[in-house]
């Protein structure tokens, strides 16, 4: 019977499926991975990855949270550090940096290669809509802002402000010499709406 492993090994496994997964999911794509690519980039024994997770879409996604999470954390700390009261063309220049910085990322080189859905439909509902409520999160910080906006709006302005980031992965299609401006008039009109609402209670 093997050894039980200490909590330090299982940390340094951890750590290192995490790593050889995020490298993978880059170079490689989701499709093409399997298990046995995964043990063998981190040097385990294909039972012990069983140990930590039940699957390779698991962990994928346990990679993509942690890259969200990081991106969606910077947003908070910018808002939370911003001297009130802000304008709409603050709030804008705030939240297209967000958009950047999602551009720029991990999550969005999934995206564009079709990894993000495909990985999106396999993980569990449950884990689908823990993804979304954390997504309201970062809008819920946001409304602070608009007091008297009512609790169901956030779930349309949450999602509204999610349309204008999937809007990223078709760039070409919208037309990129123009779609930076247009991604700041959308991203203005979304805000300006909010602050008409808010002023109106």
């Amino acid at each position: 019977m093997p050894r039980a492993l200490t909590e330090h090994e299982k940390e340094q496994i951890k750590i290192k499926l995490l790593e050889v997964a995020e490298n993978q999911m880059f170079n490689v794509g989701i499709k093409k991975i399997t298990v046995d690519d995964l043990v063998k980039g981190a040097q385990i024994a294909k039972g012990t990855f069983y140990l930590f997770y039940e699957n390779k879409e698991r962990l994928f996604y346990e990679v993509f949270r942690l890259r969200h999470d990081e991106i969606q954390g910077r947003f908070i700390t910018d808002l939370s550090n911003c001297t009130l009261p802000l304008s709409a063309d603050k709030l804008t220049g705030l939240i297209y940096n967000l958009c950047e910085s999602l551009d720029q990322s991990f999550i969005f080189s999934l995206a564009k290669r079709g990894d993000l859905e495909l990985l999106m439909r396999k993980i569990p509902e449950s884990l689908l809509t823990e993804h979304i409520e954390k997504d309201d999160l970062s809008i819920k910080k946001l409304l602070t802002l608009f007091p008297h906006i009512e609790d169901p709006r956030i779930e349309v302005y949450s999602a509204a402000f999610r349309i204008a980031l999937i809007s990223i992965m078709h760039k070409n299609e919208v037309g990129a010499f123009a779609f930076n401006e247009a991604l700041k008039l959308t991203l203005k009109g979304i805000i300006v709406q909010m602050m008409e609402e808010n002023s109106h209670d």
